[in-house]
């Protein structure tokens, strides 16, 4: 009982004189007049300027020609010779990135975001089947699901669909028909 009182104490004087010194600190005057150089009390001064090119001082712009001659991103940095054609790159075949044409919301589940989950109908399918998120459908993985649709991606393709269309669109006759319960 006694040690702890006496710890109570002490940490309680500990933290007033902490809160005094910061008080003095941040109402101190601060000194801001300027300083005389050569005169009694002055700090020292600094060395005279360096001429360009010593260190600290850059040099001028007309000495610097390796950096503007000698290119930053080619691996050899070997300046480039006027005249000579540019390196280009061969074309790159772009492929087709992969769509979900064909892939109908039917409906979501959001209990929380790491349990949430996707009705969702797959092209030339009758019945739609619960996907949870980082599950997949037809080779497309749920990657969420937010408020008003969810994202599949495939191959680095990611496509939205939302649970209703937006105003003024019809949807495809196909997804018009009704679903017909299985047997």
């Amino acid at each position: 009982m006694l040690r702890t009182r006496f710890a109570t104490v002490l940490l309680s004087l500990i933290a007033l004189s902490l809160a005094a010194l910061c008080w003095r600190q941040a109402t101190a005057d601060i000194d801001v007049t300027p300083v005389v150089p050569g005169a009694a009390g002055a700090p020292p001064t600094a060395a005279p300027l360096r001429s360009a090119g010593q260190r600290g001082v850059p040099a001028p712009l007309e000495r610097l020609t390796d950096t503007r001659e000698r290119p930053l991103f080619d691996g050899t940095r070997r300046p480039v010779k006027p005249g000579a054609p540019a390196a280009v790159a061969p074309p790159v075949a772009m492929q087709p990135s992969p769509t979900a044409e064909g892939f109908k919301l039917v409906g979501m589940m959001r209990k929380s975001k790491r349990d949430s989950r996707a009705l969702i109908r797959a092209p030339g399918e009758a019945n739609a089947t619960w996907v949870v998120v980082g599950g997949e459908v037809s080779g497309w993985r749920l990657t969420s699901v937010d408020e008003d649709g969810v994202t599949l991606e495939r191959d680095g393709a990611t496509a939205d669909l939302a649970l209703f269309q937006p105003a003024g669109t019809s949807a495809p006759a196909s997804e018009t028909e009704p679903v017909k319960p299985p047997r």
